[in-house]
C-alpha cells in the first residue's frame, strides 16, 4: 500500500498490536487467516478502548483497514483509516499537552 507519502511509524504503534507467531498458519486458507486476524484485532481494539490507549486503537484500525482493503472492501477500509488518523491526531495532541510545562 504505497500512497507516495513517506512517514515514520512510531515504535509504540507497531508494538501495540504485534501479531503473535502461529505455527499452524500454513495449514489455514487465506480467508480463514484473514477472518482470524480480523477477530484478533477487534478483540485487541476493545481492550485498547477500555484502556484509553489512543495509539493502540489507531494501530488496530490501520490493521483492520489493511485486512478489509485486501478483501476489496475499500469503503469500509477507508473508514477505518480515517478513524486511525483521527485517533493518531488525538494521541499526538495528548502527548503535546503532557509535554508542555
Amino acid at each position: 500500500m504505497s500512497s507516495g507519502l513517506s512517514f515514520v511509524v512510531e515504535p509504540q504503534l507497531e508494538l501495540a498490536v504485534r501479531p503473535a507467531a502461529d505455527p499452524h498458519a500454513r495449514l489455514r486458507t487465506q480467508v480463514d487467516d484473514s477472518e482470524q486476524k480480523e477477530r484478533r484485532f477487534r478483540r485487541i481494539l476493545l481492550r485498547k478502548q477500555q484502556q484509553g490507549d489512543l495509539a493502540g486503537m489507531a494501530a488496530c484500525y490501520i490493521h483492520l483497514g489493511d485486512l478489509l482493503l485486501s478483501r476489496g472492501e475499500s469503503e469500509e477500509a477507508g473508514e477505518h483509516y480515517r478513524r486511525a488518523l483521527d485517533l493518531s491526531r488525538k494521541a499526538h495532541e495528548r502527548r503535546q499537552a503532557l509535554a508542555r510545562p
